[in-house]
């Protein structure tokens, strides 16, 4: 800019200094007379005014919207990492990452690598110059890996008879984009710009369903979503012979439809889910072998006025179940979580060889283990192990639930059974309860499906795993995140002949990765997630959506405010502890009961079972504890793995810290 000596005497306050033009602050010149007011000039103003209103009342720009962090991406990717720690059958822990962003070093790395993969040099790439080169940056995580089986039970090598490996670290590589141009991603000479994706916050149901035959809730998690249906039995009450309804909670979980109460009763047994359910006054009482369905009636366990004492019939009217629960008939009409406990009982309860067995873990783990393949403890470990996994470290992070109710898998399907019907209310169209995630939070999750999908397989196998099944899960293509990056459909190829970096930067779209439509094609979406929603509005741009499909895609309000994730502030439905109080005090008033009934005995812990030498020799050469938490009797630690306490307690701790 040349400024002559009349611009010099209009605008004084411009100056060239060493060719950079100085500008001062504007709220202070007046454009109708062309001069600068004086700070202690009171004369009205009205370029002045109209600055200072505009600075004081319109939005502002959100800058978070506009930030892009490789730092975040990484982060994404080690805790999905950190969420796979297995610790039962096998060890799989983290020692440490290294993030490696140097050009030379990455290629020297993954040039090493693939020479190990590949004799023939011309088969690495890495010993060429790609003329269409990536921007990337490279993660290094260091695994410890240990089977927890006694040294004399390691098999011998039947090459080198040896004893084969059952303990070690190693080293896995993961190639990760980084942000180039500020907004974009070049792999391969190509641009991509990864996109805003709105998914639901934490649940979703079926209520938009047109084809729902059961009610449905669902918490979606960066590994599988946890189904939990609501269906409707029946159950015989003895004494009036009449059915009643019941409600039974059913998990759709690693593609088998269970009971959900199970995989509670399969980690606690029936009084350790009582107490974390918070049911009380159940009672079970064995059928005699030599009663009749006649004698059952006339001889309830507990009053028939105060109690129901119900029974399950198969589908030819015999009895089926071995034995009576009973209940008191306030708190089983107006908890269906007590309907569902109770059907859970009664529809497995099959055969045991003492009635005292079914208070015992063992005894619903081996049910479980059933399920999936044979009614054998060595089944139902891995399947308990892999539901404890299926819930992240990010759905944890990212949940609106106290600390407390959402510490592990098993509170969540607690949380999920109680507050049903209130999450059932909860309006899948309203994006104020989503959450607005960018890449580093998607691109995580296609990591996590392959990483997560081996893991289950080989906790599977139980005590049958090898050192050698870890290896070959953990040891993934180092590409395999850059070369499924495209297949999510929200990274696109950037073909814009314009600058519109901005526009681009707040893209968005409902679909993709664990999104509507994942099955392709416009009949993949309902209807109505295609429309506008009223809570669009001061959200998502309407000017700038789709034409035909406004609600699926568009961009996202450049002064919109978020927390953490979230659209809007909001708490998740979690009232239930109340109201059962309620219903509580009111049925012991009409039992007669002043106090509620707890139980004389404390429930066992989850993996006492497994054998003693294993968790000897892994605390004896793992040196991370964490503090025993014992019961009132100080017999059961209840804090990891554990077992019997004896003298010294720090002896059974087992379960090394993940912090």
């Amino acid at each position: 800019m040349i400024m002559n000596d009349q611009n010099m005497a209009l605008f004084p306050y411009y100056n060239m200094d060493n060719n950079v033009i100085n500008t001062p602050d504007p709220s202070y010149y007046n454009a109708q007379n062309m001069r600068y007011i004086d700070n202690d000039d009171d004369q009205p103003d009205i370029d002045r005014f109209m600055r200072d209103f505009n600075a004081a009342t319109r939005p502002r720009f959100n800058d978070a919207l506009f930030a892009r962090s490789n730092e975040d991406i990484v982060e994404g990717i080690k805790k999905v990492i950190l969420s796979c720690r297995r610790d039962k059958y096998f060890i799989l822990d983290v020692l440490g990452f290294e993030v490696i962003t140097d050009y030379d070093k990455i290629q020297d790395t993954l040039r090493e690598y693939y020479s190990g993969k590949n004799k023939d040099k011309n088969q690495n790439p890495y010993e060429f110059i790609n003329l269409r080169d990536s921007d990337i940056m490279l993660l290094k995580t260091t695994y410890y890996v240990k089977l927890n089986i006694p040294k004399d039970k390691i098999g011998v090598d039947s090459r080198t008879k040896k004893p084969k490996r059952s303990e070690g670290k190693f080293q896995s590589l993961i190639i990760l984009p980084i942000y180039v141009d500020k907004y974009y991603f070049r792999i391969g000479g190509n641009y991509y710009s990864p996109m805003y994706q709105i998914v639901d916050g934490s649940t979703y149901n079926n209520v938009t369903s047109a084809n729902s035959k059961n009610s449905k809730v669902t918490q979606k998690t960066q590994f599988m979503p946890i189904n939990i249906y609501r269906e409707m039995y029946e159950l015989v009450n003895l004494g009036d012979n009449v059915s009643y309804p019941c409600t039974l909670y059913a998990s759709y979980i690693f593609k088998k439809k269970i009971d959900a109460m199970k995989f509670i009763l399969g980690r606690y047994g029936i009084y350790g889910a009582t107490e974390l359910l918070g049911i009380e006054q159940i009672y079970i009482t064995k059928i005699p072998e030599t009663f009749t369905e006649k004698q059952l009636h006339n001889n309830p366990p507990l009053d028939p006025n105060i109690y129901y004492n119900f029974i399950m019939k198969s589908a030819k009217g015999a009895v089926s179940s071995k034995m009576i629960v009973s209940v008191p008939k306030l708190l089983y009409d107006r908890d269906r979580v007590t309907q569902s406990f109770c059907y859970t009982l009664l529809k497995n309860v099959k055969k045991f060889n003492e009635f005292e067995d079914i208070y015992d873990p063992r005894y619903w783990t081996i049910l479980l283990g059933g399920e999936f393949s044979s009614l054998t403890l060595d089944k139902g470990i891995p399947v308990l192990d892999s539901f404890e996994s299926i819930y992240d470290i990010r759905t944890r992070e990212t949940i609106n639930l106290p600390p407390e109710d959402k510490t592990d898998t098993y509170h969540i399907v607690m949380w999920l059974v109680r507050e049903f019907s209130s999450l059932r209310k909860k309006d899948n169209l309203d994006i104020s309860t989503k959450i607005l995630r960018m890449a580093d939070e998607y691109l995580p999750y296609i990591y996590a499906a392959k990483l997560s999908t081996g893991i289950y397989r080989i906790s599977d196998k139980g005590a049958t795993v090898s050192f050698n099944d870890i290896i070959r899960v953990i040891n993934t293509d180092p590409a395999y995140l850059i070369k499924n990056m495209n297949a999510s459909n929200l990274v696109p190829y950037v073909d814009h002949v314009n600058d519109n970096d901005a526009e681009i930067a707040l893209a968005c779209t409902v679909k993709g990765i664990s999104g509507i439509g994942e099955q392709g094609g416009k009949s993949a979406v309902p209807i109505v997630y295609r429309h506008v929603h009223p809570s669009h509005l001061g959200r998502l741009d309407l000017d700038a959506s789709s034409s035909s499909d406004p609600g699926l895609s568009g961009m996202v309000v450049p002064t919109l405010e978020t927390y953490n994730g979230h659209f809007a502030l909001y708490d998740e439905p979690n009232g239930w502890k109340e109201r059962y109080s309620n219903i509580l005090s009111q049925s012991n008033q009409d039992t007669g009961i002043r106090n509620a009934v707890e139980c004389d005995k404390k429930f066992p812990l989850s993996w006492d079972y497994v054998k003693d030498d294993m968790v000897k020799e892994t605390i004896a050469e793992r040196k991370s504890y964490r503090n025993a938490i014992i019961d009132t009797n100080g017999i059961i630690d209840y804090g990891g793995l554990g077992a019997v306490v004896g003298d010294d307690v720090e002896e059974v701790v087992y379960k090394y810290n993940g912090n």
